[in-house]
């Protein structure tokens, strides 16, 4: 069972998730291929910057592991990478880029700060919001299937629960804070 749930927690990381939804966002079928400098940016903001300081700051023992596990070791990693997402969100802004990928950048910046500050506090679930909020930005975006997202959530969350790494109330507020945040930035600020 523990096996399962790591193999669900590496396919359902941060950092593979992030790529996918934004690459979902950019190759709709009204537009492929029209995007590529828009998913670049995305890309270089969203996980190629960040995944290489996560790197960097693992090899200078910053972070003991990439899901930076311990509470105390993820708010200067979560700092920085809404830095990049900012970055990224006032580049595709420039660029006039699509309005759902703006707002969804956008979305990662804001979210991680106020994960950031949550961090300081209690240990809320990474990977729970990192799932919900994205999932959130493609229904707003007219990808419709409640089953299977809530399906999705529900299994991310539930290997977080077996891997011993969240407690039920952290895995909880984690997909409901990237709901209801992303829901509502996403709504009011950029649809």
């Amino acid at each position: 069972m523990k096996k399962a749930a790591s193999i669900i927690s590496i396919i359902f990381h941060p950092f593979a998730i992030t790529p996918l939804v934004f690459i979902i966002l950019c190759f709709d079928e009204k537009s492929l291929f029209k995007h590529l400098n828009t998913l670049a940016v995305a890309l270089t903001f969203s996980t190629f910057i960040p995944f290489i300081t996560f790197i960097f700051l693992k090899k200078v023992n910053l972070i003991s592991d990439y899901n930076i596990s311990k509470k105390q070791e993820r708010i200067k990693p979560l700092l920085i990478s809404s830095f990049y997402f900012l970055l990224g969100f006032l580049l595709l802004t420039y660029s006039n880029s699509k309005a759902i990928i703006q707002g969804l950048m956008f979305c990662y910046c804001l979210n991680t700060i106020f994960t950031a500050i949550i961090t300081k506090f209690w240990k809320i679930s990474l990977h729970a919001i990192s799932i919900a909020g994205p999932l959130t930005a493609l229904w707003i975006n007219g990808l419709h299937y409640p089953i299977t997202m809530l399906l999705i959530i529900m299994v991310v969350c539930l290997s977080r629960l077996i891997l011993g790494a969240h407690t039920l109330s952290q895995v909880i507020a984690g997909a409901s804070f990237a709901f209801i945040l992303t829901y509502f930035e996403l709504q009011i600020l950029f649809i």
